[in-house]
């Protein structure tokens, strides 16, 4: 009997789910995954929009150790790249490498010489790595299977997180023979979608676009009124103090992050600030990863690259600077798939910002509808001023 089209997809969903347990110990996929690695291991080229904590490294992860050839997975972060080596089983942790500039010339000549002889089957490498031809070389001679660019809202001029050193990767992909492109991001509304896809292939083929449901369910989204500053201040020490675990405040200047956690301090609750002007950020992230402080008081420096499950609160103290970077900065609440309560503050003087943030460009009016409609739905219909 001849297999229909339901029937193969049947058949390559248990494989992958099989590949999963028996090399990462997951029972099964998570919603999305499925479709995005089906089409990796088929060898198409893939935009991956996925929520945060749905699993993104996985759809890249299963591939490179069930399929054959080499996985390139360039990352903005250093510390990004060594957890996601890190966090492997045992068994694969040994065939993944990430190669970063905190390598000595002998490392980097050793993590080389590993994946010419086909000892490494997945590559992680920051953006600047692919001015380098002679790394490209040996990636590409070892057998390259696919380019996975991680963080790919960074390729697009109209991202919130814009990276220059990405714009090399048409030419990199060249260089490495035009393999297959698996591009992962948390958030890309169209524009961003059609810039990230002209930006890596050009005319040179089209990407399978692949969108998850951008909410998660365990996140509750809420907003918060305020009359003046005062009771904005009230309000973020109120709800900081009275949740249990730890969390984040995102403030919108380095000044204002100094004063909320000085607050909180005062008010017993274990917090400190994070911002681009301070010299310990290396310290405080590490403080805070390990428990010792509750409560983090950050601008936008603070988040990609943070893999900690358990956070159980986001607030904004204002609004954000774009509804993408807003979406990415709630995401990084409970990741461990527990109830995460998110509340952003605001005042009067904040509404008319919201349509200002269309206007930019960098997102659809539908998402922004979306996205906010979801916290009107908490707050009660025109909350925020919102139609």
């Amino acid at each position: 009997v001849t297999a229909t089209g339901p029937e193969v997809i049947a058949a390559e969903r248990r494989a992958m789910e099989e590949s999963a347990r028996r090399l990462f110990g997951y029972p099964s996929l998570l919603p999305g995954q499925a479709e995005v690695v089906a089409a990796a291991l088929r060898g198409e080229h893939v935009l991956a929009v996925l929520p945060t904590g749905a699993g993104k490294s996985l759809c890249y992860q299963l591939p490179a150790f069930s399929g054959a050839g080499v996985t390139l997975v360039i990352s903005p972060l250093i510390a990004l790249m060594k957890d996601q080596v890190d966090n492997l089983p045992d068994a694969l942790r040994r065939q993944a490498i990430a190669i970063s500039s905190m390598m000595d010339g002998a490392a980097l000549r050793r993590a080389l010489d590993q994946i010419a002889a086909g000892q490494i089957r997945l590559v992680y490498a920051a953006p600047e790595r692919l001015r380098q031809i002679g790394f490209l070389r040996v990636v590409a001679q070892a057998g390259l299977a696919r380019l996975v660019i991680d963080e790919a809202h960074c390729v697009s001029v109209w991202g919130h997180d814009f990276r220059p050193d990405y714009l090399h990767l048409r030419q990199a992909h060249r260089d490495l023979g035009a393999p297959p492109v698996l591009a992962m991001t948390a958030t890309a509304p169209p524009r961003v979608r059609q810039d990230i896809e002209r930006q890596l292939l050009g005319t040179q083929g089209a990407m399978r676009v692949l969108v998850g449901d951008i909410f998660r369910p365990n996140l509750q989204l809420a907003a918060l009124r305020v009359r003046d500053d005062d009771e904005r201040i009230h309000r973020l020490v109120e709800l900081a103090g009275a949740q249990k675990g730890c969390g984040i405040v995102y403030a919108r200047s380095r000044r204002r992050c100094e004063e909320v956690a000085e607050v909180l301090r005062g008010r017993g609750i274990r917090a400190a600030h994070y911002h681009a002007g301070i010299d310990n950020r290396d310290e405080v992230q590490d403080r805070f990863m390990r428990g010792e402080v509750s409560v983090i008081v950050a601008t936008v420096a603070f988040g990609m690259g943070i893999d900690k499950r358990d956070i159980r609160f986001i607030l904004h103290d204002g609004l954000p600077n774009s509804v993408e970077g807003y979406y990415q900065e709630v995401g990084r609440a409970g990741r461990d798939g527990q109830h995460s309560l998110c509340v952003l503050i605001y005042g009067d003087y904040d509404e008319g910002s919201l349509l200002r943030l269309a206007g930019r460009g960098q997102m659809s009016l539908d998402t922004l509808r979306k996205v906010y409609g979801a916290i009107q739905q908490a707050t009660g219909p025109r909350a925020m001023g919102f139609v």
